[in-house]
């Protein structure tokens, strides 16, 4: 039989020394969480834009841009085959 060669002795790694111990941190206050919300006595203040004016903003411009695009290209074309 064949003499298997002895394996070679892995040399040990160096040992990774300890992590240093991280200072302890300033204590947080802690928030109690409920379902309750916190009293204010300020309110909000009312902007007075609603939804529905910003919604009409939104589509007149996207018809201003469409019609600019449209005109423009109506316009290129007309050059085209003049």
């Amino acid at each position: 039989t064949e003499e298997v060669p002895e394996t070679e002795e892995v040399p040990e790694t160096e040992e990774v020394p300890e992590t240093e111990e991280v200072p302890e941190t300033e204590e947080v206050e802690e928030i109690d969480i409920t379902d309750e919300t916190p009293e204010i006595e300020e309110e909000l203040p009312v902007t007075g834009v609603n939804s529905v004016h910003m919604i009409l903003f939104a589509l007149a411009l996207l018809v201003a841009g469409s019609l600019l695009l449209a005109s423009s290209k109506i316009k290129a074309a007309e050059k085209v085959v003049a």
